[in-house]
């Protein structure tokens, strides 16, 4: 019991207290998001290390020893089953199933073996910490049922020419051999899950299953499957975990004020997206540029100064250089879509300007992550800038 309780705890509080400290608007895995999640479901083929031990015979050698003719296996193979729920980006919880089938050979002749293994465990997916969506890795952790329609016995007496033979065998893999038909075992591990597409993929996992009784050997059990998902957000072309809402304002005098013929571009610029803790747009976000560099190229009187922003989380430098390179990622689609280049110049000022506190909701620090275009009409202080 106390192996049980150590495992669950250290991976309970690994998990638990994971956060990320980074720039605006970084969750910790318990950030609640309005997302579809997927559900996901896999057949496969498991390899499953369970120690078998019987002695066939015993006989007298030709120095009038007595021995015993023995056989030993290791591997039981078998099927697996496997059901899956994204509770978040972070996190998954799953629902497998194991059914292992051999026959042994036995005193008495050949005996079918077969062994159920059905596990509820939960996934830690570590993907997204590195904005990885079809390669996704995590750790996993799960307890299970499992029951054996045999025992294996590891001491006995057997009668061999009138003479009670005493043998006993000692598990290889732990401590000394005994064994149970029905056992709750505790599995720790991890798996990689490979996606193809936004609904196909294919993962590998292995376990080690922990039998949390006195003398009874632990295991290991590798699977391979293929798998099928349904619903949840894009795998190739995921969208951001926050919009980047941008205006577009000119500088008059001293005093900024908004620009009522850029309406249509004020509206367009919302429906741009950065991918998470990345300074590049999504493809999503391609058909808005094409029409904000239209509408800027009917003004080539006009000079356009962006500027990031952030918000009040995260570490002030880390934050002024991704609003930096934000802004410059914006001014080089810009470029690249026909705006031509003296036009435009950029510059980030991290949380200088955030209105919000660090501990205010999302949704307000959401006012704060932005990206302004400024028209500057001061000559001057255009040539100014750097």
């Amino acid at each position: 019991m106390k192996k049980i309780l150590l495992v669950l705890l250290l991976f309970s509080t690994i998990a638990g207290t994971f956060t990320v400290s980074a720039q605006d608007n970084i969750p910790t895995p318990f950030t609640k998001e309005s997302k579809k999640r997927a559900w996901e479901f896999g057949i496969g083929a498991s390899v499953y290390r369970l120690n078998r031990f019987s002695i066939l015979d015993i006989y007298r050698n030709e120095n009038g020893k007595i021995g015993a003719k023995i056989e030993k296996k290791d591997v039981l193979f078998g099927g697996n089953i496997y059901v899956g729920r994204e509770l978040n980006d972070y996190f998954a919880l799953d629902l497998q199933g194991f059914v292992g089938f051999t026959r042994d050979n036995l005193k008495t002749g050949k005996d079918n073996r077969w062994v159920i293994k059905p596990e509820l465990g939960l996934q830690w997916r570590i993907g997204n910490y590195f904005n990885s969506k079809l390669i996704d890795p995590y750790l996993r952790a799960s307890v299970g049922y499992m029951y054996k329609n045999f025992n294996i016995v590891y001491s006995g007496v057997e009668n061999y020419d009138e003479v009670d033979v005493l043998w006993n065998v000692k598990n290889l893999n732990n401590k000394e051999g005994a064994d149970k038909k029905h056992m709750v075992p505790i599995s720790v591990g991890g798996g990689l899950n490979m996606w193809f597409n936004d609904r196909m993929g294919m993962g590998i996992q292995c376990m080690y299953v922990i039998k949390p009784y006195k003398h009874i050997a632990n295991d290991i059990e590798g699977t391979v499957r293929w798998m099928w998902r349904f619903g949840g957000e894009p795998k190739k072309s995921s969208t951001s975990r926050s919009k980047r809402p941008v205006k577009v304002v000119e500088m008059v005098r001293d005093s900024i004020v908004e620009v009522p013929v850029y309406q249509l571009l004020y509206d367009l610029l919302d429906d741009i997206y950065f991918n998470f803790d990345q300074s590049t747009i999504t493809q999503k976000s391609g058909q808005a540029l094409d029409r904000i560099a239209e509408i800027m190229k009917e003004h080539t009187d006009k000079r356009f100064l962006i500027i990031g922003h952030t918000d009040a989380v995260g570490d002030k430098d880390y934050n002024l250089k991704l609003s930096t390179q934000r802004a410059k990622t914006v001014r080089d689609k810009l470029i690249e879509r026909g705006v031509p280049k003296h036009q435009l110049k950029y510059r980030g000022v991290g949380m200088k300007m955030a209105m919000a506190g660090p501990k205010a909701g999302d949704k307000v620090r959401q006012g704060d992550r932005k990206v302004n275009i400024e028209i500057i009409n001061n000559s001057a202080y255009w040539d100014y800038i750097d």
